[in-house]
């Protein structure tokens, strides 16, 4: 489940819905020699738990970057 941008698993044996847990408690190190997932299995797992590796960036059009553009010097006066 997903509410404003976080993302939440429900535990049975709690009943409740609970944010999904990011590993940040090694070291810095650790996380610089890290080489990612290799095998099928888990790279499907890691999906299923925090959604695809994806950004999603609209590309505004012309006409929108244009009056934006047209525009701004009247907001100095």
């Amino acid at each position: 489940m997903e509410i404003q941008k976080k993302k939440f698993i429900y535990k049975q044996d709690r009943k409740s819905f609970t944010v999904i847990p990011y590993p940040v408690n090694d070291t810095i190190s650790h996380y610089q020699n890290v080489e990612g997932i290799s095998d099928e299995f888990s790279i499907k797992k890691v999906d299923l738990v925090w959604g695809p590796n994806k950004m999603s960036i609209p590309i505004p059009d012309f006409m929108s970057i244009y009056k934006e553009h047209m525009v701004a010097p009247f907001f100095v006066f």
